[in-house]
């Protein structure tokens, strides 16, 4: 019986090795080298570590009534020259690890970002860091750059040098949740005084799980506005990530 299982992982070993390329097993030479593994992030200091439900870490700190999340924010595939320079970039296998060796060599680096709520009398508030004006802007660059107005070259010049301070936002609390939202019905619009921007929120799922209620929301927003939390908000996290 030991004979047969050594066989088959030999194998096993050798059909993952065949079915590897010749730009993905220099880049997983030159990780093992630097003893760099996949999807090993470390937790920061003062932070406890969960978990999306896509098994990407959420790291979360709470104080008092606040609640801080850093989360999974989009990935990015780099080639080996471009990966070995991140790994040189404060806050890597932190903030950004990788993820994926492509069969072209390439890494997928997942990136996270932090996100600010505070939970207080059943009422979720999150802390809008949108910079709108800011945003139109640089979409204004883009878009001269694509209607040939502008170079590449100034395209990426102007960008490197935009000064968003020119553009001055305050970041603001606004309401997402508050318990009994949907009571009457699966969406609901709030006022300037709840959230000023006055968005929409709507009910994507509820359920039980180990005896507590979970819900996923979804919130018209300018970015992802998806959020599944627990009723007590012991488990919160912002990601486009249903549970079925």
């Amino acid at each position: 019986m030991k004979r047969q299982l050594i066989f088959l992982t030999i194998i096993l070993q050798a059909t993952i090795t065949l079915g590897q390329t010749k730009e993905q097993k220099k880049t997983e030479k030159w990780l093992n080298k630097k003893g760099i593994q996949l999807n090993t992030p470390k937790t920061p200091e003062g932070f406890e570590r969960q978990t999306d439900c896509k098994g990407r870490p959420i790291y979360r700190k709470e104080s008092a009534d606040t609640i801080t999340l850093i989360t999974w924010n989009g990935s990015i595939a780099e080639d080996l020259k471009k990966f070995k320079k991140t790994t040189q970039e404060p806050g890597f296998n932190i903030y950004k690890y990788p993820s994926e060796v492509q069969k072209n060599g390439t890494v997928i680096v997942n990136r996270m970002s932090e996100s600010k709520f505070i939970w207080r009398n059943d009422t979720l508030y999150l802390l809008d860091t949108y910079n709108e004006a800011a945003a139109k802007a640089q979409l204004k660059l883009m878009e001269d750059n694509f209607a040939k107005k502008i170079s590449t070259e100034e395209y990426r010049r102007n960008l490197e040098s935009f000064d968003e301070s020119k553009y001055p936002f305050k970041p603001k609390f606004k309401i997402i949740y508050y318990k009994g939202i949907f009571k009457d019905s699966y969406r609901y619009k709030f006022s300037k005084k709840e959230n000023f921007r006055m968005e929409s929120v709507s009910l994507v799922e509820m359920w039980t799980e180990n005896g507590r209620t979970f819900y996923e929301i979804n919130l018209d927003t300018h970015t992802n506005g998806r959020y599944r939390f627990s009723e007590d908000m012991k488990y919160l996290e912002r990601n486009n990530c249903r549970k079925k």
